[in-house]
């Protein structure tokens, strides 16, 4: 058979209709126009087309219609459409409707206008919107495997294409960037921003978004600066070469048996004294080291250390951003690279992991891993690192550098521990002995500077920064050393500020500011502190080079800046940090760090207002400890000056963070004592009195916290504060959740109710499914249609995850009542919401769970393997998510017991060490260990076992464990009567899983978990 030819109609550029031999035909006006739309809709009624070609003409245009078609036919020689009732193209067409061209200035549907045909004119424009975004997606999906294999440049012209056609587009714009900045060349990445909020504003008066605008400040900060001023190098330098170590064997002795060990080296002394010098001349005699590094701007910033790090390593091993790109998590600190991708709540445990896992390969490829001057790194990164020690998880030896008396309380306190417990050895260093210093000395200047040990060994303490001071302070211009210059009283600490003291009123202006800005230093920052041009700044910049204060736009050491700070009068200092606070701000630096001057200012409002920017933006990267310590000090300060009610509202804003964690539980304690003592007003105490309930519940004081809860929702309502009505609400459904299902529904009815009444559909979304849940528990046959409509109302709110818990809730609901079929489709419904998503791995595995029940009890015993084999392996990074890996485990052991596969005695310790497992799935271990029990032979425990669970059930109210917990017990107790009834009555209840397994027909499947409970207990 001839094969068919095609026709191709392209939709890119002017649309042109191109015959088999490739010519392009003539083909314009309304015939065009419908060969475009049924291209476009795929079909239409002739009735549908008449009336968009000649809209008004009725029975004309229908008449019109057809003369049309017939001229068609006859003018192509060929059926290009068919003819019937409903229109649609041939099959010999084809349509060219994606950009397969991907470059160039093409757009789709271009010059096709029919100004005459108003309502097709405007489908027009819908489409030709439609085309720009499927073209601009099919670019960027092309470019993601070529930025995957590091092939960036090859990316750019693909994302510059899906730029041109979404000029407009936050996502295509942030890929562009991301692309241009990979492949070296941020300033490109800068100026596409630029491009883009300037079209933003000109088109409709907008801003980027956040996430692109954090792009940006990332890029221009990340980005290489223009090189600060180059020491003089007259001066001899005592921390390098062979002068590093004299008078430091001991120390390095020290360190290579503590090495050897296999411990953690921790090197402390004052500053100067030469922990970083030391550090790094031991790694070196072992090879590789890997540096991890605090500077003095790192504190507010979360995570600044580590970040700073990150980067550094991913330019010296750029093949670990292969690696990076496997973890979303990451894009956080890397937004330059990746676009983050967020778990589910708190993000710090995927991220530490996966931080911990890049670590771990970096330090695979060296053999020293080096954590310096961890005293001033931010808190979130000095708790990582200090956490790597505590659980050893790399392939290298690791130093630890801090200076003495510096290190916060926690942190001193756990490398204390690991002193305590052998897997570490502190190393203090001492002064240099004047007989080091002799050495040192004779290096440098030979035996006449030697003879002068003594003196400078007292003058300079033993201190190697000192000492080198003091030599810079001796030295002539002729290259000489002055010993007569040498001050008759005094310490060397004089030298330092007899060099500043030295430098022009100019130079000491912008030492200060510099100072004062602490690091990462650029003369246009600190030309906008002090109100000049940076050309006015460039040779002050120069001159503080040659004077040895600033190199590489850094101080040459801690000490100078602080000499300083030191030496600047208060009422300047404070002025000095206003105006960096409102440079940085004007630079996009993070309001965190703009807040710390703002303080350091005695400006609390303003530090407050940065603190809350900050807070706001740790809290939507999932950064909850870091939101609730920002939205904490912001209330501190508020509550110390006139400004209680908005004091108030930060202590809530800290509290919500709070309440995601379960491990600030101090800190939990604190602000609702604050909160308490704010609360003047009814709503204000009934707000109080909900995170005081709240508290309870991370406590586990559950009778107060319905107390409390009762207290607050007279208040609320008093107050007609409804909106915290609804949390009190929740609250007390929530409890009633956990402790008897039969209480809940009428509350959560109620609170379904209040949150229609208010529009909330996220609230109305979670009271339905928490009333689906309560009802599965209790009837399991009405839970399905309340589940129905709260997985609508989660998709209603662009929330698939969460209808993916609904819909997990609801195959349980469809398993008790033994419709597995239908349990089985809602578990792969939700599958399909949850997608790819990185987040909600306990919701996935909470479904896992459900379907390999499932599929067990329909006798798919290899896909129940294959998916607890999907989930054998994975990290738990929180105890939700560990215990529902135990879940997984559990069922894998119930499945053991079913084929008899494994020893009584051991399954049963097995069953009993599983850990953190969820309360529900507590009753399911308990009912498995009975049932081992039994085929133990020790019936009296397994009789005891199931006595403690139906009293259990009881309470709780969860109909389908009271009647499979009966039958297991009538079975082990041989009572057939007993258990014959139970089985009529659970039919009777619907739940036909558990009466099949009694009385199996060819229609109804046994209850998997009863059916081996019956065997080995009958």
């Amino acid at each position: 058979m001839p094969q068919e030819a095609h026709w191709t109609l392209t939709l890119w550029g002017p649309p042109s209709l191109i015959d088999p031999q490739g010519q392009r035909r003539r083909c314009e006006g309304k015939p065009l126009a419908l060969l475009v739309y049924l291209a476009l809709e795929g079909r239409a009624t002739r009735l549908r087309a008449a009336d968009l070609l000649w809209p008004e003409a009725g029975q004309a245009g229908r008449n019109n219609l057809v003369i049309m078609l017939r001229r068609m036919g006859q003018s192509y020689g060929a059926p290009l459409l068919t003819t019937e009732q409903v229109l649609t193209l041939a099959s010999a067409v084809r349509v060219q409707a994606l950009d397969e061209g991907g470059a160039g200035q093409a757009l789709p549907l271009d010059g096709l206008q029919y100004p005459e045909l108003e309502e097709f004119d405007a489908w027009l424009r819908e489409q030709r919107v439609r085309l720009r975004a499927e073209g601009a997606w099919a670019a960027r999906a092309a470019a993601r495997p070529l930025e995957a294999q590091g092939r960036g440049e090859e990316a750019l012209p693909l994302l510059q294409r899906a730029a041109f056609l979404q000029p407009l587009s936050d996502e295509t714009t942030r890929a562009l960037m991301r692309a241009q900045y990979l492949a070296g060349d941020p300033a490109a990445a800068l100026a596409t921003f630029g491009q883009f909020r300037q079209s933003l504003r000109g088109a409709l008066h907008t801003d980027p978004m956040p996430q692109t605008q954090a792009l940006a400040q990332e890029i221009e900060w990340s980005r290489p600066r223009v090189p600060g001023p180059q020491g003089p190098p007259a001066a001899p330098d005592l921390a390098s070469g062979a002068a590093q170590l004299v008078g430091r064997d001991d120390v390095l002795e020290a360190i290579t048996q503590a090495r050897q060990a296999d411990q953690v080296v921790v090197l402390t002394g004052e500053a100067g004294i030469g922990k970083t010098s030391v550090a790094q001349a031991s790694a070196a005699r072992h090879g590789a080291a890997l540096t991890l590094r605090g500077h003095p701007s790192d504190a507010p910033i979360p995570y600044a250390s580590v970040t700073r790090g990150l980067r550094l390593l991913l330019e010296a091993q750029p093949e670990l951003h292969q690696q990076v790109l496997t973890r979303p998590v990451l894009g956080l600190l890397l937004p330059e690279r990746l676009e983050a991708v967020l778990p589910e709540g708190d993000a710090r445990p995927a991220l530490h992991a996966a931080l911990a896992q890049l670590y771990q390969l970096a330090a695979a490829q060296v053999q020293t891993l080096m954590l310096d001057d961890v005293q001033l790194m931010d808190p979130a990164s000095l708790d990582l690192c200090l956490s790597w020690l505590d659980a050893p998880a790399f392939p290298t030896a690791v130093t630890v550098c801090y200076r003495t008396g510096a290190l916060p309380s926690a942190a001193s306190g756990l490398l204390d521990d690991l002193v305590r417990r052998g897997q570490a050895t502190q190393l203090r260093l001492a002064p240099l002995t004047t007989e080091a210093v002799g050495a040192l000395l004779r290096a440098l200047g030979g035996p006449e500077l030697e003879a002068h040990a003594p003196g400078l060994s007292h003058f300079s303490g033993g201190n190697p920064l000192y000492l080198q001071e003091t030599v810079r302070h001796l030295l002539t211009p002729e290259g000489t050393l002055d010993l007569g210059r040498l001050p008759r009283t005094g310490r060397a600490e004089q030298l330092l500020i007899g060099r500043l003291e030295q430098l022009s009123p100019v130079e000491v202006q912008l030492a200060r500011a510099a100072s004062v800005v602490a690091h990462d230093l650029r003369p246009e920052l600190l030309a906008t502190m002090l109100g000049v041009s940076p050309a006015e700044l460039e040779s002050a910049w120069q001159a503080l080079g040659q004077a040895g204060v600033l190199v590489g736009g850094q101080f040459t050491h801690d000490l100078l800046r602080e000499t300083l700070g030191a030496q600047m009068p208060p009422p300047l200092r404070s002025l000095l940090h206003r105006a960096a606070a409102r440079a940085l701000a004007e630079a996009a630096a993070p309001p965190a760090q703009v807040a710390l001057h703002w303080e350091a200012g005695s400006r609390p409002e303003e530090a407050a207002s940065a603190l809350r920017q900050a807070g706001a933006a740790a809290q939507s990267s999932g950064l909850y400890r870091e939101a609730g310590r920002f939205f904490g000090r912001a209330a501190d300060l508020l509550e110390a000056g006139p400004h209680s009610e908005v004091a108030f509202e930060v202590r809530i804003e800290q509290l919500e963070a709070l309440f995601i964690l379960e491990d600030q539980v101090p800190a939990w304690q604190g602000a609702v004592a604050a909160l308490e003592r704010l609360a003047l007003t009814p709503a204000q105490q009934a707000c109080a009195a909900l995170h005081r309930a709240r508290l309870h519940f991370a406590l586990q004081e559950f009778e107060a916290q319905v107390q409390c809860a009762q207290r607050g929702l007279v208040l609320a309502r008093q107050a007609q504060a409804t909106e915290t009505e609804v949390a009190l609400l929740e609250i007390l459904a929530g409890y009633a959740l956990q402790h008897d299902y039969r209480a809940s529904p009428p509350l959560l009815e109620e609170l379904e109710a209040l949150a229609a009444r208010l529009g909330r559909l996220e609230i109305q979304a979670r009271a339905l499914e928490g009333l689906g849940f309560a009802l599965l528990m209790i009837d399991p046959r009405r839970a399905g249609p309340v589940l129905n409509t709260a997985e609508q109302r989660h998709l209603d709110v662009s929330a698939p995850p969460f209808a993916a818990s609904v819909c997990a809730k609801w195959s349980r609901a469809a398993y008790r009542l033994g419709d597995f079929e239908a349990s089985l489709a809602h578990n792969l419904r939700a599958r399909q919401h949850l997608g790819t998503t990185e987040g909600f791995r306990v919701v996935a595995l909470i479904n896992a769970y459900g379907e390999a029940l499932t599929r067990w009890a329909l006798g798919d015993l290899e896909g129940v393997r294959q998916l607890l084999g999907q989930h054998q392996h994975q990290a738990a990074e929180t105890p939700t998510e560990q215990g529902w890996l135990s879940a997984l485990h559990l069922v894998q052991l119930w499945l053991e017991v079913a084929q008899g596969t494994g020893e009584p005695d051991l399954l049963a310790a097995q069953v009993q060490a599983l850990p953190d497992l969820p309360p529900p799935l507590r009753v399911e271990q308990q009912a498995l260990l009975a049932a081992l029990l039994g085929c133990m032979g020790q019936r009296e425990a397994a009789q005891g076992q199931l006595d403690d669970l139906l009293a259990h059930v009881q309470r709780l109210g969860d109909v389908y464990l009271l009647w499979r917990t009966q039958m297991q017990r009538a079975a082990l107790t041989g009572d057939r009567a007993v258990l014959s009834a139970l089985g009529d009555s659970a039919a009777r209840r619907g739940l036909c899983g558990l009466s099949a397994a009694l009385r199996p027909t060819p229609l109804t499947r046994p209850d998997p978990m009863l059916a081996v409970m019956l065997r080995v207990c009958s």
